[in-house]
């Protein structure tokens, strides 16, 4: 009796998670056929981001809308870690809403390297009750020229004219991301 009852419970506990895992997939906003619209192009291509280097780009944020960049944003940060997400999410908890779109930023995380399961069960649940966009770059191929600016730990800050690269900067501590936004 006990077997079928332990049997029961796992079969019923399997499909509880399948359904759920199902559910928390298209919970993202994105589909394989979504992620196809999605893009980050730079240019000139070929050649390291830097001063000159001309961004382009249309993301998803944490709830499913898409984003372009605008030639008005004259802020962009980027996080590619944990330790870096950290730090712009402490740096923009002293600030109230509507800070970002005031300041004429963005907030670009890079979750390429997170397990689906964790970003969906874990991090996009957290990502959700924040007061501002975050715009996800979910593909490392996307992001790789952004990342060759970033480094380790650490939030790289890029200040923008008309989608333009004016000047790069990184940023270690919350102060300095703060000071970066300004």
């Amino acid at each position: 009796m006990s077997f079928l009852y332990s049997k029961k419970v796992f079969l019923l506990l399997f499909i509880s998670l399948a359904s759920m895992s199902s559910t928390l997939a298209a919970s993202d906003g994105s589909t394989g056929a979504d992620d196809k619209k999605y893009f980050v192009d730079i240019r000139p291509a070929g050649k390291p981001l830097g001063p000159g280097s001309m961004i382009t780009f249309a993301l998803p944020d944490q709830f499913g809308r898409s984003h372009t960049l605008s030639t008005g944003i004259r802020i962009l940060i980027f996080a590619d870690s944990k330790r870096g997400a950290k730090l712009v999410e402490a740096a923009l908890a002293r600030h109230p809403k509507g800070f970002l779109e005031s300041h004429r930023a963005v907030y670009l995380a890079d979750i390429s390297a997170m397990p689906g399961l964790i970003f969906r069960l874990f991090a996009l649940p957290s990502m959700r009750k924040t007061p501002y966009p975050i715009l996800l770059l979910k593909n490392a191929e996307m992001g790789k020229r952004l990342a060759q600016t970033a480094a380790d730990g650490k939030v790289t800050v890029l200040t923008l004219n008309k989608r333009r690269v004016r000047k790069i900067e990184v940023a270690a501590d919350i102060s300095t991301v703060e000071k970066l936004l300004k």
